[in-house]
């Protein structure tokens, strides 16, 4: 490497906010997501938690960050027809709740997705019912909530706080009968 690059990233927690820096490529960059999966003895799918994080090959040493402090792996994601070659970082069920536990106080514009996941981890430790079966009640409030992570995830303007935000629908912008001097 020629002189003012970097092999690694290097983040100090005390220094440079470490979490607050992640957190805010999960913001920009990143999904929290849901996903449905058979259990060994073939029990309706269960819904599990999913928390990815997408960058240019020029940004791998982020989401090696990302593997180093939660596991997970680093793969190649299809070039989509704007974005071209990425690759994303991808960390699922307890690790994916461990993950985003430690980000949560540094995310603002996923943050209720984050808690949301969350509560999907929690109810993944409840405990079963006979023949290590998931209650249908339990398996039922799972859904319900990854229906909310996927409607928060397709909903495209928030208005954001420092402390708190809220999903709302925005206006279309009016036409403007004025006409801008220049």
């Amino acid at each position: 490497p020629g002189e003012g690059t970097t092999t690694s990233l290097e983040i100090e927690d005390e220094k440079l906010g470490a979490l607050d820096y992640l957190g805010a490529f999960v913001d920009a960059e990143g999904s929290i997501t849901t996903e449905k999966r058979r259990g060994p003895d073939c029990q309706p799918g269960l819904t599990h938690i999913r928390l990815s994080v997408t960058q240019a090959p020029k940004g791998r040493m982020v989401l090696e960050e990302y593997q180093r402090r939660w596991g997970g792996c680093i793969g190649h994601k299809r070039p989509g027809a704007e974005t071209g070659h990425c690759l994303q970082w991808t960390v699922s069920t307890a690790s994916a709740a461990r993950a985003l536990r430690e980000l949560l106080p540094h995310l603002f514009l996923k943050r209720k997705q984050a808690e949301l996941a969350l509560e999907i981890a929690r109810l993944s430790k409840m405990p079963r019912g006979r023949g290590n079966r998931v209650p249908l009640e339990l398996r039922e409030r799972r859904h319900a909530l990854a229906v909310e992570i996927s409607g928060l995830n397709h909903t495209s303007e928030l208005v954001t706080t420092p402390q708190r935000y809220t999903t709302v629908p925005l206006p279309l912008p009016k036409e403007s009968s004025k006409t801008s001097g220049g």
